[in-house]
């Protein structure tokens, strides 16, 4: 039972990221991801710092590269986002 919840609650995060940063993250983390999504790059300390935030709502870190790829390959292409991420 705790698995399928837990299952549950990491794909809405996923899914619903946008729509919770604007009512459930605190100040700071709307502001990186707001920052994150109109200029699609944040600088060192605040992805270590908007990643770590991911990592402690409960998104996997599979699903957290599929985020930061997403967002990345909207200013650069797809070979530079998989070794600047990774």
């Amino acid at each position: 039972m705790l698995n399928s919840v837990m299952t549950t609650y990491k794909l809405l995060v996923v899914v619903f990221c946008c729509q919770l940063s604007k009512s459930s993250f605190p100040l700071c983390m709307q502001q990186l991801h707001s920052s994150l999504r109109l200029h699609h790059h944040l600088r060192h300390w605040g992805r270590q710092q908007y990643g770590l935030f991911l990592k402690g709502i409960g998104m996997s870190l599979e699903e957290a590269l599929r985020f930061w790829k997403s967002e990345f390959t909207r200013i650069m292409d797809g070979d530079k986002v998989t070794n600047y991420v990774c």
